[in-house]
């Protein structure tokens, strides 16, 4: 009820008042004609750059006689409105005309008792009745009202079609600001009269009929109506969870090799106009995920839907990379037994994927889904909406050793060999990483089902190494093998890689808890002998310890030469 009651509200501003309900006038009156501009959220698909369709199709023609040049207040007065021959049908219908006896508007039996005048007659009077109600009642029942001839139009839409005046499709055009689906069709030099107006799919979540349809006057000697569409068109909200029984997010980071889930998440359309209604999920993942396979799972008001002929059915192109989970009819799918699915019900899906050696910070692992949807009750129509997409990212580190020469001046050092870990402990486990081929010392992190991964890598002549594939978190990396006549550090080098939700593709880097310019980790050697450390023999120790055991060796003979003398 608060959608209609809000519906009305707005109706009240776009809807002008039929005001008369004669339908004679005069042979020379002159047709006038005007124009309309129609303005509303999900009317533009930014990431297609399409607008949706907006249909506008004239149920009565407006007579005018005044001059409105002379006089501006006639602009938006009309003298009588005649009724298009093509709606006559949806007037006779036993419903309608049952409401229009019912409130007044004409009094004889059956609709084929009305000729064409009386017809429109009758038809104008009842929708003064509609507009002269009290508020609440005025907006609901006329918004009911601008529903059915809507419905009609569309089971009726060749029909319509065979009279091209009457009917004008105008595609939205974006609307700059915050709302980057925001649109606007315009439509110019439109006959005078009273039109039905509705957004191609609109009007599908729960409870919020409200102005999937309007009706509105589209003023003489060139007004403009300018009318605000409030339809609710399908959505589709896309998370991922990087951490298993984390929360999922719109976004996140994840180190290659890492199984991932992906949640989609929208809800049950209304299909009350609708006898069969398509369904389906279209997500297309980059090369940075490999999609698992039999991880698909769906809910409905949270219950489990298993795929069959009834329900869903589970489709992954392989060369595409898309994955399509397709509801033939949802109208036919049950949430539990005999108890179908209902408008607003909750519809979740969700599937894995892994993380693999393409996925970077400057190109993540991206999942972007859309939902294609019936919107042509009397056809095979279908709709997109808006795509939602979701993004893993990883990082990389680059690996510099050298040594600092006689001249001040960075030298590469080259037979380093270092092992990267989670843990500060030098016995810990390796973080397992592949040689990319084609490259010079790069490795990523070994990924799902690759081999020929190392645990230890080795600079080269030019002291670099590149580690890929890496979540945001801290490291250490260890030196396990200093090059001949250098000291291997005493200690790991801790590395911290920290984003914010805002900021996943500009990380920052610490090392050894100070801030970093960027990803590049300098690993200086020294050359000389290094002192012993607490509970260690060290270097020196070792040292005297040899001298001491070639003294001996010179000094022991002569000490038993003397005791013998």
């Amino acid at each position: 009820m608060k959608h209609f009651k809000r519906a009305a509200a707005m109706l009240l501003a776009v809807v002008l008042s039929l005001c008369l309900a004669v339908t004679a006038f005069a042979a020379d009156t002159e047709q006038k004609t005007g124009s309309l501009t129609v303005t509303g959220s999900g009317m533009w698909n930014p990431s297609e750059s399409k607008g949706k369709e907006v249909t506008a199709i004239r149920m009565f023609t407006a007579r005018v006689t005044g001059d409105a040049t002379t006089n501006p207040a006639q602009k938006n007065e009309f003298d009588s409105y005649v009724l298009e021959e093509k709606w006559e049908a949806f007037f006779k219908q036993d419903e309608v005309f049952t409401a229009m006896k019912t409130a007044g508007a004409t009094t004889v039996s059956t609709a084929n008792d009305l000729d064409s005048a009386a017809l429109s007659d009758a038809a104008v009077a009842y929708i003064n009745t509609l507009l002269s109600e009290t508020t609440t009642t005025k907006g609901t029942t006329l918004v009911e009202f601008a529903h059915k001839a809507q419905k009609w139009a569309r089971k009726n839409s060749t029909n319509l079609s065979d009279a091209p005046s009457l009917v004008t499709v105008k595609t939205a055009k974006q609307d700059s600001g915050e709302d980057e689906t925001k649109g606007t069709a315009t439509f110019d030099n439109l006959t005078a009269g009273y039109y039905l107006v509705f957004p191609d799919g609109g009007s599908t979540g729960n409870n919020s009929r409200g102005t999937d349809a309007i009706l509105v006057n589209v003023p003489r000697d060139g007004g403009n109506t300018a009318v605000k569409i409030k339809s609710t068109f399908p959505t589709v909200d896309k998370k991922v969870q990087t951490t298993d029984g984390g929360d999922f997010t719109d976004n996140g980071t994840a180190q290659v090799g890492k199984k991932v889930a992906f949640q989609l998440t929208t809800e049950v359309p209304d299909m009350s106009d609708y006898t069969k209604y398509t369904f389906k999920f279209v997500d297309t993942m980059t090369k940075g995920l490999d999609f698992v396979e039999n991880s698909v799972k769906v809910t409905i008001a949270g219950k489990n839907i298993d795929a069959g002929e009834n329900t869903y059915k589970v489709k992954f192109d392989t060369a595409q990379k898309v994955l399509t989970v397709t509801f033939d009819n949802l109208k036919k799918v049950n949430k539990e037994q005999n108890t179908p699915v209902a408008t607003g019900d909750k519809i979740v899906v969700t599937y894995e994927a892994y993380i693999n050696k393409d996925a970077s910070r400057t190109d993540p692992a991206t999942n972007k889904v859309y939902l294609e949807y019936s919107n042509d009750p009397s056809g095979n129509g279908t709709g997109t909406s808006n795509p939602d997409e979701s993004k893993v990212y990883t990082y990389d580190i680059n690996i510099f050793k050298f040594y600092t020469n006689e001249s001040n001046t960075e030298t590469a050092l080259a037979n380093a060999t270092f092992k990267l870990t989670a843990s500060e402990d030098s016995t810990s486990t390796a973080i397992e990483l592949v040689k990319e081929e084609g490259t010079d010392l790069v490795y990523h992190v070994k990924g799902n089902n690759e081999a020929d991964a190392v645990s230890t890598v080795t600079t080269g002549a030019d002291g670099k190494i590149t580690i890929k594939g890496l979540k945001a978190g801290t490291y250490y990396l260890h030196e396990t093998i200093a090059p001949t006549g250098y000291n291997k550090l005493k200690k790991p080098i801790k590395i911290d890689i920290t984003v914010t939700s805002e900021a996943y593709t500009t990380p920052s880097y610490k090392v050894d808890d100070k801030a970093n310019a960027d990803n590049t980790i300098k690993v200086e050697n020294v050359k000389g002998v290094m002192l012993p450390e607490t509970g260690s023999i060290g270097t020196i120790g070792l040292t005297a310890l040899g001298v001491a055991v070639v003294l001996l060796g010179v000094f022991a003979p002569r000490k038993k030469k003397k005791e013998n003398q």
